[in-house]
């Protein structure tokens, strides 16, 4: 199995895709085409899933991966350990109000949240109806937002030099001096030659009836899976169908968080927010109020 240098390990809605395609267009690193890589989290996904994504890999001075989810399941910290034990950990931190809020319309505009308000889909949250790895992985909203508790409970498998912490805003503000640190942190000469990246804008979903078929169970589905191999399935998901799904968006800024439900998870948050600004010295009042 392909061993791993470098693994951006969360957090979710947070730039992650911004910075792969970054570290993407560097010819020195290979990052595998498809950005998400579950392996690491989900025992369901066999080992030809993640050759497929290294297949191509030639030579290149270092090799990355990515899943915005992985910080989130403790026992993927053992699995990215075992693959290469001086991997290193590359975390962006979000206000977990606002990730958690972008979370959630990401997925409601995609049709995989059905929860008709933020409000409604954290209280699906809070009575524990999840079964499926999916809605684990994907509509815990507020838990993806206990970062301190995720980073100890890897900090426990991997040191922590091996980690390089992120905060979103920083990315967004100062992205040249943030991606160079990156490259210091990967022992990497850094070449100032890449173009701003912002990608996973808020968008909506121009024909709903394509989505339908694109993703949701249906007999045209079906009849793809009967006809079509898994290995070219794996590729035309990944390529054309992506690029389809891409042409059927348009950029559409969600309305503002109800205040009232802002002012519940600050103090929501209080105590984890200030565990996580004592332990990496890092201010985020602006977090708490």
């Amino acid at each position: 199995m392909q061993k791993i240098d470098f693994f951006i390990a969360g957090v979710q809605k947070s730039a992650t895709t911004s910075l792969y395609d970054i570290l993407s267009t560097d010819k020195r690193i290979y990052m595998p085409a498809v950005k998400e890589n579950p392996y690491f989290t989900n025992c369901n996904i066999k080992e030809d899933f993640f050759v497929n994504l290294y297949s191509k890999y030639n030579s290149e001075e270092l090799v990355g991966g990515a899943y915005a989810n992985a910080i989130f399941f403790k026992d993927a910290a053992k699995k990215l350990f075992e693959n290469n034990r001086k991997i290193k950990i590359i975390i962006i931190l979000r206000n977990p109000i606002d990730r958690a809020y972008s979370a959630y319309n990401y997925l409601y505009n995609l049709g995989i949240e059905k929860a008709k308000s933020f409000e409604l889909a954290i209280e699906n949250e809070s009575q524990n109806r999840f079964s499926s790895y999916v809605d684990i992985a994907n509509k815990t909203y507020l838990q993806h937002g206990y970062y301190y508790r995720q980073i100890i409970n890897y900090l426990k498998i991997i040191p922590l030099k091996q980690f390089h912490f992120i905060f979103f805003d920083d990315f967004i503000n100062n992205q040249n001096k943030v991606v160079k640190d990156i490259y210091e942190f990967l022992d990497l000469n850094y070449l100032d030659d890449y173009e701003y990246k912002k990608s996973n804008s808020s968008f909506s979903i121009k024909n709903k009836l394509l989505h339908h078929i694109l993703y949701n169970k249906n007999i045209l589905k079906s009849i793809y899976h009967k006809i079509f191999p898994k290995k070219i399935r794996f590729y035309l998901n990944h390529t054309l169908i992506k690029k389809i799904e891409h042409l059927n968006r348009y950029n559409n800024n969600y309305a503002s968080m109800n205040p009232k439900t802002r002012k519940k998870l600050q103090d929501y948050y209080l105590s984890e927010n200030k565990n996580l600004q004592n332990f990496l010295k890092k201010d985020l009042k602006h977090w708490m109020k």
